[in-house]
């Protein structure tokens, strides 16, 4: 074992960025002129959720003396993961990317992660030896988190993994707590970024750590250091937050079957940190983009959504899935494939471009469904095959496994836009923050959640102790489909259920999870296949 350590504290780096890869996009730089800032109290860290795969905080680049950490700045910040805090199999995995170091704000526009980078000092000087995060911040967008003037922003730290084996070999010494020390000791430097440069155009990850280790910086800097990035693709690039809408175009290569990412912890669930039946504080969504929604009516009043979850040939019945109470009672359901207008303006001539509706030739709800708890809240509709009758429907994929909480997503439809409110004229989608159980056992939905549910909303960005409020999903919108961009897909992880009013301070809404119904939701499709 000894023999082992000494073979790891030689001088081979660990990096992810262009300092590691030549192919990368940018330049490693050799000139950088980073500050200290500091770490915990000097930063005004702040703990924001901890769960067994990762860590979220809040922190303040705060300095009176510096103008460019103001609303308005750019510059270049840099994490930096001390020995004295961190072991060094943690520092390792941070630098190879296999422990992923994400910031971002409210929006996701104007951070942008852009390296990772570990190497043992030439000296062996432990007090030195550390692992740096690079970041770089263009301006303020509205909305983004200030404090006294200063940028604040969030901090992640994600794909610990199971076991906690960053590294093959494994390292059965690295435990849950030694990556929470490490986490909560990380300290912050910048420098300004008076060139304004494009993401992803100037790796100072390695020129820092030689700075902080004394030692020359061995390695020519181009001459031009604004030159634009030789290539477009980049490692770190996939890294990026999930935008403010769902990425238009998305579809699914396989839908109707169970999917998985390629792995484990897939690099595109490192967005944002961390609001049943409706959408509140959401925008209307361009017509057409959300191919796989549909809506459920009787008599031209819509009353719920939901999802074509096949696109099935040869006059084959295709599927949508919806709650458990929008089905509760009947008999006969007209579901409405491609609209984006209201669906009560039915009757008033408003049809949208290749909006189909059929009704349906079969209704089951899960056979565990309890209409007091809403738990299992799921319902199948078999309907005539939608292509068939002139749809344009694009499915989402199905999961074979719950999405990472802290990701992203997306949740659409018609209903009430506020609680007791009128209903939209045109469908309307908002971006909320998976929860994870423990997290949401925290706001007012505490006692009332079971296996088969999971929340999803704004997590607490003020600092006050409860969920924020303001982003929902409210009535009518029951039924209707969760969803979250993942390795370019687009894929279905919750149902629309039920929530204490609508976007309301510690009261994230609630879905049905979509992962843990996907035994039932298969073996139905197979039974009744017609």
């Amino acid at each position: 074992m000894k023999l082992f350590a000494a073979l790891l504290a030689s001088s081979e780096a660990w990096s992810l960025g262009s300092c590691a890869d030549e192919e990368a996009s940018g330049f490693c730089r050799n000139e950088c002129s980073f500050k200290w800032l500091g770490r915990r109290d000097k930063i005004k860290f702040k703990e924001m959720g901890k769960h067994e795969n990762g860590f979220l905080a809040q922190a303040t680049a705060f300095s009176w003396k510096e103008a460019h950490l103001s609303k308005d700045g750019y510059y270049t910040g840099m994490l930096r993961f001390d020995r004295q805090f961190c072991k060094q199999p943690i520092l390792r995995a941070i630098g190879a990317g296999n422990v992923v170091i994400n910031v971002f704000d409210r929006t996701d526009g104007n951070y942008a992660h852009e390296a990772q980078f570990y190497e043992v000092p030439k000296n062996g000087d432990k007090s030195k030896e550390a692992a740096f995060v690079q970041f770089r911040r263009s301006g303020y967008l509205n909305g983004d988190m200030l404090f006294k003037g200063k940028d604040r922003f969030f901090i992640e730290m994600t794909n610990i993994a199971a076991h906690h084996e960053p590294l093959n070999p494994p390292n059965d010494n690295v435990s849950h707590d030694d990556y929470y020390m490490c986490f909560n000791n990380v300290g912050l430097l910048h420098q300004a970024d008076e060139e304004q440069e494009d993401f992803y155009s100037s790796d100072y990850s390695k020129c820092a750590a030689y700075t902080r280790y004394g030692q020359d910086k061995d390695w020519e800097d181009p001459e031009n250091p604004t030159a634009p990035p030789t290539t477009t693709t980049t490692t770190v690039e996939t890294l990026s937050v999930a935008g403010p809408t769902l990425t238009p175009g998305l579809t699914c290569e396989r839908p109707g079957e169970p999917w998985s990412p390629s792995t484990r912890f897939a690099t595109d669930m490192f967005t944002a940190p961390w609001n049943k039946n409706r959408i509140v504080g959401g925008a209307t969504v361009e017509e057409g983009s959300w191919k796989w929604i549909v809506g459920l009516n009787s008599g031209g009043n819509h009353w719920c959504g939901g999802t074509a979850i096949t696109k099935n040939a040869d006059s084959i019945s295709d599927w949508i899935l919806t709650a458990g109470h929008c089905c509760k009672g009947e008999t006969r359901i007209q579901v409405t494939i491609g609209d984006w207008h209201n669906l009560h303006l039915w009757s008033k001539g408003t049809v949208s471009e290749n909006e189909v509706t059929v009704s349906s030739k079969n209704i089951l709800i899960h056979p565990d469904y309890n209409p007091i708890t809403l738990s299992h809240d799921f319902c199948m509709i078999e309907v005539p095959n939608l292509s068939e009758a002139g749809a344009k429907h694009v499915p989402p994929c199905l999961p074979a496994e719950h999405i990472q909480s802290h990701k992203k997503c997306y949740t659409a439809g018609w209903g009430t836009t506020s609680y007791g409110g009128s209903t939209a004229h045109k469908l309307q989608a908002v971006g909320l923050w998976i929860f994870d159980q423990d997290y949401c056992e925290d706001t007012n939905n505490a006692g009332d959640l079971d296996d088969s549910m999971f929340c999803a909303g704004v997590p607490d960005f003020n600092g006050d102790g409860q969920t924020d409020g303001g982003k929902d999903a409210c009535q009518g919108d029951s039924g209707g489909p969760l969803v979250c961009e993942n390795e370019g897909q687009v894929v279905l992880y919750g149902v629309v259920s039920w929530g204490y009013g609508c976007a309301a301070k510690n009261n994230p809404g609630v879905w049905g999870t979509v992962s843990y119904a996907i035994d039932w939701i298969m073996d139905t499709m197979n039974a009744n296949a017609s």
